[in-house]
């Protein structure tokens, strides 16, 4: 069985979470989610966790991911997009970061998702991981849930540095 792992690695109240997607510890595309607002329903990423992952096709997303077992929701796609105003509390994914307007967000979005159905299984398994610094009441909490490796830290201060200079 194949190890998948989405690694967020910044989030920002207005652009979103970023991270990346991982298959057997190897990179394979970049995400965006909403940023964390309490499991809110279609406005917030979910918790980091272990979830259960199957194949689906609806009217508006055909041939993409579903999301199960995130505890009060349901509904939760893997899906393309840009910006966290396309994530609707799913995950995006994209080929690199990239800005759009006024937006960060992920690009190449199709490309990516065509790249994954030829990668992914219809089943599996996700470990959504936590590995940032998150600022709450003006004090920073490390929220790491598994101990970082020098590439994952690095990748996480380059993305907070590119998000702060715009």
């Amino acid at each position: 069985m194949r190890k998948i792992e989405l690694i967020r690695v910044c989030s920002d109240n207005t652009h979103g979470t970023f991270g990346t997607l991982l298959i057997d510890n190897i990179p394979v595309c970049v995400t965006l989610e909403e940023t964390w607002l309490d499991n809110k329903k279609r406005e917030s990423c979910i918790p980091a966790g272990k979830y259960e992952v199957r194949k689906y096709s609806g009217t508006k997303y055909k041939n993409v991911w579903q999301v199960y077992g995130v505890p009060d929701r349901s509904a939760i796609l893997i899906h393309w997009g840009n910006t966290e105003r396309n994530t609707a509390g799913c995950i995006l994914v994209g080929k690199y970061f990239d800005k759009f307007g006024d937006r960060f967000g992920v690009a190449a979005s199709k490309v990516t998702i065509d790249k994954l159905r030829q990668t992914l299984p219809d089943r599996f398994e996700i470990d959504i991981i936590d590995c940032f610094t998150k600022k709450q009441n003006n004090e920073e909490t490390e929220t790491c849930q598994q101990k970082q490796d020098i590439k994952q830290q690095s990748f996480g201060q380059w993305l907070q540095r590119l998000l702060q200079r715009f």
